[in-house]
């Protein structure tokens, strides 16, 4: 084949270029530090590229964002879970107390504005946020689990109970009214009409509120079957004496006081669905739309009521690959309202104890103004023995309320307890994802690196051998290039 002096001109500028183009490349890689400028110079380390960026990107979002936002929420989960603990500890030291005997007569006032603080702390508490979110509302992180203020919604609530929520308890009958005794009408009172102050065996359902609408009436349905029962105020001689076949509903207090044969009934059934209704809530009370299923009938229209249903919501966040972990507490399952009613049966214990207290320094007061041995002294004595009657019941049942609230608040703080327990438990565990994200990112950012990045000491040897082959290629072409024609005639 014929070789000319062009097409060695052609192939000294072709060579000239691929080593320029070489060395271009090299710089490239020195300047930039990378292996590829765009995803045509090699698609294999661009595909891979694309997917450890990727990669990467959901780490910082687990690590940075997901994680960091789950700790803060269940840390302050922890932080208040463990101030009710401390709440509820508080009311079962005072419990214990009262049971052995610290506190005398003169202290059950005392002991009723220190259960009565106590009360609204955990109210307080129930209202905790972290950044803006409420934490124990469930989805409704906008919402309160308590009333903040006094509300004046219309609600019919259904609340489910079983068998374990009948209380067997004991109430004093017939107490004694003096609101009209005094020395002008001393003489009237006939003493024999007064009946004698008695001590009951009650058994009760308590109801989660209290000023229920009497008007509206209730509904017991207990495994399919309906029970009827009849309106009573706790004012009222036998509100808690009902007939062996009755159902009481007591409004005022949100009390079901059941007959004999009616308790033997619902005690062998499985579960009872009782609706009530309720106007009007105070500040502090629980939102029924956090606790139960519930119909909003405030509006006159009832094309406008809304219905509530009471289901499980679980605030889950995903903090790691395929991993979700559910942060939210739902106050629901922490602050019952067996919680605080069982503070408010205790004050109410007391209360009748003071009450009673009160009626005998009154009617020894009278008793000693009085002219010895006159009818109306020897009235007020009568009056005072059953008075000390009333209260040796009051102080019996002021006992068994401090004993049997101690069992409860134990267990109130147990199941608080756990619920910190389980807290803490998912704590940890995000601590290990953390750790475990932390080192995978080490891993993805290094095979990143590996994919990407140049060796700049081999590039840049390679850099001066490409260098080198340029100029020996512009030495080489430019022998050739000076050949003429002339030169070989």
């Amino acid at each position: 084949m014929r070789v000319t002096n062009r097409m060695l001109i052609n192939n000294s500028l072709y060579s000239i270029n691929s080593n320029k183009a070489s060395m271009d490349k090299l710089n490239t890689q020195l300047a930039s530090e990378k292996n590829i400028q765009r995803p045509s110079d090699d698609p294999i380390i661009a595909i891979r590229a694309l997917r450890f960026r990727s990669t990467l990107s959901e780490i910082d979002q687990y690590l940075n964002k997901n994680i960091q936002d789950a700790r803060s929420w269940m840390e302050t989960t922890e932080e208040v879970l463990g101030s009710i603990v401390g709440i509820v500890g508080d009311v079962t030291t005072y419990c214990n107390q009262a049971v052995n005997g610290y506190y005398d007569e003169t202290n059950k006032k005392t002991i009723v504005d220190e259960l009565k603080a106590l009360r609204d702390q955990v109210y307080h508490n129930a209202n905790s946020d972290c950044a803006g979110r409420t934490i124990f509302t469930g989805f409704k992180t906008d919402g309160m689990l308590t009333y903040t203020e006094e509300c004046d919604k219309t609600y019919e609530i259904t609340q489910k109970m079983t068998p374990d929520n009948i209380e067997t308890l004991k109430k004093v009958v017939n107490s004694l009214d003096i609101s009209t005794v005094n020395d002008a009408t001393i003489d009237s009172v006939d003493i024999n009409s007064i009946k004698l102050p008695t001590q009951e065996n009650v058994y009760r359902l308590r109801l989660a509120y209290t000023e229920l609408d009497a008007d509206k009436g209730i509904s017991i349905d207990v495994d399919g079957e309906a029970i009827t029962s009849m309106v009573k105020e706790s004012k009222d001689t036998d509100a808690y004496v009902p007939g062996d076949d009755e159902v009481y509903f007591i409004a005022d207090t949100g009390e079901l006081v059941l007959g004999k044969n009616v308790y033997a009934k619902m005690m062998k059934a499985e579960e009872y669905n009782i609706t009530y209704t309720k106007t009007g809530f105070d500040k502090g009370e629980l939102d029924p739309t956090q606790f139960f299923d519930c119909i909003d009938k405030t509006s006159d229209d009832s094309s406008e009521w809304i219905e509530y249903v009471n289901r499980k919501q679980e605030i889950n966040y995903e903090i790691n690959f395929n991993q979700t972990m559910t942060i939210n507490t739902q106050g629901k399952d922490i602050f019952t309202p067996d919680m605080t009613r069982d503070i408010d049966d205790i004050i109410d214990v007391v209360n009748v104890a003071i009450h009673a207290g009160e009626k005998k320094d009154k009617l020894e007061k009278m008793y000693a103004s009085a002219v010895d041995g006159s009818d109306a002294q020897k009235k007020y004595k009568q009056l005072l023995d059953l008075c000390e009657r009333e209260i040796d019941f009051a102080k019996a049942n002021m006992e068994d309320a401090f004993a049997s609230g101690l069992d409860k608040f134990t267990a109130h703080q147990d199941r608080v307890s756990l619920a910190r327990a389980e807290v803490g438990t998912k704590l940890n565990r995000l601590d290990l994802n953390e750790s475990r994200l932390q080192a995978q990112k080490v891993t993805v950012d290094n095979l990143k690196s590996t994919n990407e990045d140049v060796n700049l000491t081999e590039v840049a040897v390679e850099l001066d051998e490409a260098s080198a082959i340029y100029d020996a290629s512009l030495a080489a072409a430019s022998k050739v290039v000076q050949k003429k024609l002339l030169d070989f005639l």
